[in-house]
């Protein structure tokens, strides 16, 4: 049900409510930017109104509960946990950080009063708006109001749907949510441009020759087929923090530099051991087709064998490019084929069992194929190497 706007005297709108000055789009909806200090005057906390001791008390809480039922999904402990991770991010902002947030959309079923000149609304005192997008933004920006008053100061920009019905609003949650596809972790973690971890595969890409231009940052996934790529960059950010935490870095999502060494030493060290590892391994990471190295499970395992070079007590570069030459020379022998030997590790079997696809991301299989690749006392470090008692056999390309 959508409710008439209420005739006007222009002349004294201050009985009736707050002019709100941005730009209309059409009869139904208009967009301002406004503090959040203004903001919060308007419409209601989310948080507040999911919590039935708190908006019981209050008719404007409670009218905020009926319309955000009937358009947005539950205020649940999931919603509650991003909103406060949320405002961090919004007091991050705040103290200079890079990034953004998108517009809070907000409806109301009435339809708001449109000034003579076309460049203000009048937003009646008596009115509850919700958003249907932006609902987790708008609790987060009262959180960080509570824990940083400097928040209310930063510009919020806000579209105003009125005068339509809430099936109307139903259906814009159902579109936004089924059709704004978000982009997929590892791509959006790639983007992210304060992960320290990050920074060292972009290093990486930069300035390791054999690394520049092949390090693939739009796609989670390599492809099966073609040279371009040595790896997602998903795949070198695992990498890089197995080279600073050892193979338990497949289990560490936050990016963090090892104790000890600043990021700037970090990289250093990272650009050393990873351009010897390229070197060695680079022509088979581009053939995926026939190779297992550029599966995510190597590459955290190549990462985890430079740790050694973390060690903040070993400074002299000549000594650490010597450790990296020790290291590298591991891999010497390796089968990088994709065959039988890397079953279990890094490929198994297709259903014909004629040929052998990729299996296993590097938390599932980058344990064992650090133990194939650096632990000679293990069976499966024989095996990737084809050794017998008298030979080594190394794949060629």
């Amino acid at each position: 049900m959508t409710t008439d706007a209420p005739q006007i005297d222009w002349e004294d709108t201050e009985a009736v409510g707050q002019m709100i000055s941005g730009v209309v789009v059409d009869d139904h909806r208009f967009v301002a930017v406004m503090k959040f200090a203004r903001l919060e005057r308007l419409v209601e906390n989310p948080l507040a109104a999911s919590n039935p001791k708190v908006r019981d008390g209050s008719d404007r809480l409670s009218g905020y509960y009926e319309l955000h039922q009937e358009i947005q999904r539950a205020f649940d402990t999931g919603k509650k946990t991003n909103a406060a991770a949320y405002a961090n991010y919004i007091i991050n902002l705040k103290q200079g950080a890079h990034g953004d947030t998108p517009t809070i959309d907000l409806y109301t079923p009435t339809l708001l009063p449109i000034a003579p000149g076309r460049n203000k609304v009048l937003w009646p005192y008596e009115t509850v708006m919700v958003p249907f997008d932006g609902e987790t933004q708008l609790a987060a920006r009262f959180l960080a109001a509570k824990q940083d008053p400097t928040t209310k100061e930063m510009q919020v920009v806000v579209t105003i749907t009125h005068g339509l019905s809430v099936d109307y609003a139903r259906q814009c949650f159902h579109d936004r949510n089924a059709y704004q596809r978000r982009a997929p972790v590892p791509v959006a973690l790639a983007m992210d441009s304060r992960d320290p971890l990050i920074k060292v595969v972009r290093a990486i890409d930069d300035r390791v020759p054999g690394a520049k231009g092949q390090i693939l940052w739009q796609s989670r996934q390599m492809p099966q087929k073609g040279k371009d790529h040595i790896a997602a960059a998903s795949f070198v950010r695992t990498a890089v923090a197995c080279f600073g935490h050892g193979i338990g870095g497949v289990q560490m999502p936050k990016g963090e530099i090892p104790e000890g060494l600043s990021p700037e030493d970090f990289t250093r060290r990272a650009i050393i051991w990873f351009g010897r590892v390229i070197d060695k391994v680079g022509p088979y990471m581009r053939d995926r087709e026939n190779y297992v190295a550029s599966s995510p499970a190597v590459w955290a395992a190549l990462g985890a064998m430079g740790k050694q070079l973390t060690d903040p007590n070993v400074t002299d570069m000549t000594t650490l490019e010597g450790i990296a030459d020790g290291l590298i020379s591991k891999l010497d022998g390796v089968d990088w084929s994709k065959g039988k030997n890397w079953i279990g590790i890094a490929v198994k079997a297709t259903g014909d069992g004629e040929g052998y696809s990729f299996a296993g991301g590097a938390k599932d299989s980058g344990s064992v194929a650090f133990k194939a690749l650096s632990d000679p006392t293990e069976a499966i470090f024989k095996q990737i190497r084809n050794m017998d008692a008298a030979s080594v056999s190394t794949a060629r390309i």
